[in-house]
């Protein structure tokens, strides 16, 4: 197992730098899908600058995302991940720097090379954030997941309203406050405030398991294929602007008074999961109503995608028990068959939507995706026999970390308090959260932890990480 720091973050509390965080990501995607004009109109058709972006944001995610399959150490380590964040940051600053420089030239006209430069900066941008607060979601479990998923839906449709009323203001237009959001996403992850935690679990050999991992696939594939279908028929239709700013200052508020409310619920807000798919799209499509059916299309993509990565944010935290996967391998295998679907349905788009009409098609995927979110929550929440299976592992699993120590402190004579450090530090805590648990000052805390590391023969804590599993594996189960 590997986890990051978690300072101030509990298993069964709330985390607010993953709310933030997370929301100021998903709010920069869900303003993407408002109909509004790309930040680089001024040098081409808005449609050109969305296409482009659809074929190198969905591609590269999936590319990704195969790639930290293959090399999950990029990911569990806490550097690493930095390094990511960073990247992302820096891929947004190079995103800035092309809308400004299209501005700048705007008599020019259409610059293709330029254009090019943006839609690679933006896709690493978005790219990175979507599998790094991904795998933060997988990282909790499924209770606390659910609450954090609800929290961070509605000010992610709050914050990307409130883009919408502002961005007129800006240079760049509501794509250059999403970038802008998106930095501040990866700010927050450079932090260390959001735990990240990566359990390698046996893969299930099960024929039930198997057939129910062979419909999750399926069913992200199949809403991949929907997302890119209704995004391409989408960027052709290009409705006027028909929102209102005083509707969406309504859905601003409504949108912060259920924040409030759910707040305060607790353990209790669990149990509304299963209508919360309802509520936010309720949420997100009030302030646009008075478009009619010219907004069914623009929004159709938000709505699908909004549904995805809720239903996603806390379905993953027990799938991953239930499929024998970490959190790595599922949340990112996850995403990757949702974006090779998606960039399929790019490509099939053309011939799909004049055949079935834009609106009809639409209107079905909006609500089958509605449906879908509504039944993946209930049957999450309500799965009693998912839920004990999960027990019963989780159990085992402190059982066997418990001989795991044991053996540990059998072999090298640690101490008592000594155990209770080096369980701790394998757990992923950090020195401040090690002092406040047991209630000892920080030289003490420094004190135990050398001595630990100095009787196991270790210098750093991914070693320590490193001999926990090897002593771990050894160990009669």
């Amino acid at each position: 197992m590997t986890a990051s720091p978690a300072r101030g973050t509990r298993a069964a509390g709330l985390s607010w730098a993953l709310v933030v965080g997370a929301a100021l990501h998903w709010a920069s995607l869900l303003y993407l899908g408002f109909g509004t004009e790309g930040a680089l109109s001024a040098a081409g058709p808005a449609s050109a600058v969305d296409g482009l972006l659809s074929w190198v944001h969905t591609p590269l995610t999936a590319l990704i995302a195969l790639v930290a399959i293959a090399l999950p150490h990029l990911f569990e380590r806490e550097q690493p991940r930095l390094g990511l964040a960073v990247a992302s940051i820096l891929a947004g600053l190079g995103t800035l720097g092309t809308i400004g420089i299209a501005h700048a030239r705007e008599a020019a006209g259409f610059d293709l090379p330029l254009l090019l430069a943006f839609e690679l900066c933006l896709a690493v941008n978005i790219s990175l954030m979507v599998l790094l607060w991904g795998f933060a979601f997988a990282s909790l479990d499924k209770r606390t997941a659910g609450r954090h998923a609800v929290l961070t839906a509605l000010l992610s449709i709050a914050l990307a309203l409130l883009l919408h009323l502002v961005s007129p203001l800006v240079i760049g237009g509501g794509t250059a406050l999403g970038v802008v959001a998106r930095i501040l996403s990866a700010t927050v992850l450079l932090g260390r405030r959001v735990r990240f935690v990566n359990m390698r679990r046996p893969l299930s050999k099960q024929g039930p398991v198997r057939a129910a991992m062979a419909r999750f696939y399926s069913s992200r594939i199949v809403l991949g294929l929907a997302i890119g279908a209704v995004y391409w028929a989408a960027v052709q239709a290009q409705p006027a602007e028909t929102f209102s700013p005083l509707l969406i200052g309504a859905g601003l508020v409504v949108c912060i008074a259920l924040f409030a409310v759910f707040l305060h619920m607790g353990d209790e807000l669990y149990g509304f999961l299963p209508i919360m798919p309802l509520v936010l799209v309720g949420c997100l499509f009030a302030p646009y109503a008075r478009g009619g059916a010219t907004m069914l299309v623009p929004l159709a993509p938000t709505v699908l995608w909004l549904s995805w990565i809720f239903a996603s944010s806390f379905q993953l935290s027990g799938l991953k028990e239930t499929f024998g996967m970490s959190e790595t391998t599922l949340s990112f295998s996850e995403k990757s068959a949702l974006m090779v679907g998606w960039s399929a349905g790019i490509a099939l788009g053309p011939l799909v939507v004049p055949t079935l009409g834009a609106e009809p098609l639409g209107l079905a995927a909006s609500y089958g995706a509605v449906l879908w979110a509504t039944f993946a929550s209930f049957r999450t929440v309500y799965n009693r026999r998912e839920d004990a299976f999960i027990a019963q592992l989780e159990s085992e699993r402190a059982e066997q970390d418990a001989r795991t120590y044991d053996e540990i402190c059998r072999r090298f004579g640690l101490t008592p308090r000594e155990r209770e450090v080096m369980v701790m530090l394998a757990q992923g805590y950090t020195r401040p959260h090690i002092c406040q648990e047991l209630s000892i000052s920080d030289g003490t805390a420094r004190a135990h932890a050398f001595h630990v590391y100095q009787k196991i023969g270790v210098h750093k804590k991914d070693d320590l990480l490193k001999l926990v599993r090897e002593i771990g594996e050894s160990v009669p189960r």
